[in-house]
């Protein structure tokens, strides 16, 4: 009877051997795997992060820029003066033409 139980309890010692070994490789291949995967997300985030700072940045400048072409047209007509309608000017050349 004890011969059996030593064979039984090799196998099983084989089992919990393969048992360990598997472990011991596939935890670190799924840390690595969870890691890669986290690492990711990460990089997906720092990226949305920056797109979102940069549409922010370009939408500032834009609305700086409008301002700008406001004030100086706003000046430009305040030199100038009014702007007479189209239709006038055409009636002025086609009188000074004839």
């Amino acid at each position: 009877m004890a011969e059996h139980e030593k064979r039984g309890t090799a196998g099983t010692g084989i089992r919990a051997s393969v048992a360990n070994t598997a472990t011991m490789i596939i935890v670190p291949l799924r840390t690595a795997a969870l890691i890669a995967v986290g690492g990711t997300a990460l990089m997906v985030q720092a990226a949305q992060r920056q797109l979102s700072s940069a549409a922010d940045e370009s939408e500032r400048q834009l609305e700086l820029f409008s301002q700008s072409v406001r004030r100086t047209t706003a000046r430009f007509w305040r030199r100038k003066g009014p702007q007479p309608a189209a239709s006038s000017r055409r009636s002025s050349r086609t009188t000074a033409a004839s």
